[in-house]
Parts: C-alpha cells; sequence; structure tokens
C-alpha cells in the first residue's frame, strides 16, 4: 500500500483493489477542485473509500463536495464507501438520504 499526501485537503493511500482518500478536514467551498481532479485521477473499478477519521463536523457545503466528487466518479467506482464517519455526520448523511448513495462502513 502506497501513503501519500497529494495536497492540504487530504491524503492517499491506495493498493491493487482499493483508493483511499483521507480528508484532512471536512472539506469547504473551495475544496471541490481537488477533489474532481482526483477523480480524473483514480484508475477505472477501484473501490473508492472516503475515510472521515479527521472529521467531526460538516455543512451543507462539504456534502455537496462529496457528492460532486461521486457523480464525477460516474462509473469508474466499483463502490464508494464512506468509513469511520463520526455518529453525529452519520445521522446527517442517513437523515439526508445519502446511505444510499454511498455505502457508510
Amino acid at each position: 500500500m502506497i501513503t501519500q499526501t497529494v495536497n492540504p485537503e487530504f491524503a492517499l493511500k491506495v493498493d491493487a483493489h482499493s483508493f483511499c482518500i483521507i480528508p484532512q478536514s471536512a472539506p469547504g467551498f473551495y475544496s471541490y477542485t481537488p477533489y474532481l481532479e482526483l477523480a480524473e485521477r483514480i484508475p477505472d473499478h477501484l473501490d473508492v473509500v472516503i475515510d472521515c477519521t479527521k472529521i467531526e463536523v460538516m455543512d451543507s457545503v462539504g456534502l455537496g463536495v462529496f457528492l460532486l466528487f461521486h457523480q464525477a466518479l460516474g462509473e469508474k467506482a466499483y463502490t464508494i464507501a464512506i468509513r469511520n464517519l463520526h455518529p453525529k455526520l452519520e445521522r446527517l448523511f442517513k437523515v439526508a438520504g445519502l446511505d444510499q448513495v454511498f455505502r457508510l462502513v
């Protein structure tokens, strides 16, 4: 597994089966561009994981960035999972129906 910090927004862990994104904080208004650029660089047919260990709070902008990222990936990923969500964020994802878009693990 290779771990690298691509920019201040997130670090990456990549292996033969998955592409893990580790945000350093909740995505904000200026975060959408790095996420969209990253979506273009992800090889086809890997499992994509967003590890939210470092995120305790997130607003609608952050949710929107994750949705834009999901849309930008299109059919490239086998699955898009979000793991290690803070319990309050997990509730927010479920209330917003995002548990139907992302696999929460």
